[in-house]
Order: structure tokens, then sequence, then C-alpha cells
């Protein structure tokens, strides 16, 4: 009966000492899981952080290009302002001419 004892209490011993390695190494997992899912959240921000400097950085090119469009379209205005001025001007000429001629003829 003492041999029992002995082997049923090595055998509990020998359960406590797997239940604690067990626990021991479910604890290590959980931290490891927990370090991954740091890391993630770490990544994830980072990602949202490059997708917002990219946004930021397409913004930045439509608004230099709608700006470039916009002063060629101004250029655009001011050449064909000065372009009718001068037509405005060699058509009065040409009216004075004509009824400086007329005026000649009578």
């Amino acid at each position: 009966a003492n041999e029992e004892f002995e082997t049923a209490q090595e055998a509990y011993t020998q359960a406590k000492k797997q239940e604690h390695n067990l626990l021991e190494q479910l604890k290590l997992k959980q931290e490891r899981g927990e370090e991954a899912m740091r890391q993630l959240e770490e990544a994830r921000s980072e990602e949202l952080i490059l997708i917002e400097q990219q946004r930021a950085a397409d913004a930045r090119e439509k608004f230099r290009e709608a700006d470039r469009q916009c002063r060629q379209q101004e250029l655009t205005i001011s050449e064909l302002t000065a372009r009718l001025e001068a037509s405005t001007k060699r058509e009065t000429a040409l009216l004075r001419l004509r009824s400086g001629k007329k005026a000649e003829d009578e």
C-alpha cells in the first residue's frame, strides 16, 4: 500500500509539473499573441498614415494642376483680350481712313 501511495504521489507530482509547464507555455503563447496583435495594430496605423499621406500628396498634385490650368486660361484670356483690342483699333483706324477718303471724294 505504501508503494501504491508513493506511485500515486509521483504521478500527482508529475501531473502538477506537466500542468505548470502547460500553463507556462500557454502564458508564453498568449504573450506572443498579444505582441503579434500589437505589431499588427502598429502596422495598420502605419498603413493608414501612409494612405493619408498619399491622399494628401494626390490632393496637392490635383491642386497644382488646377492652378496651372487656371493660370494658363488667364494667359489665354489676356492674349485674346489683347488681340480683340488690337483688332478693334485696326477696325477703327480703317473706318477713319474710309471716312476720310469719302470726305475727299465728295
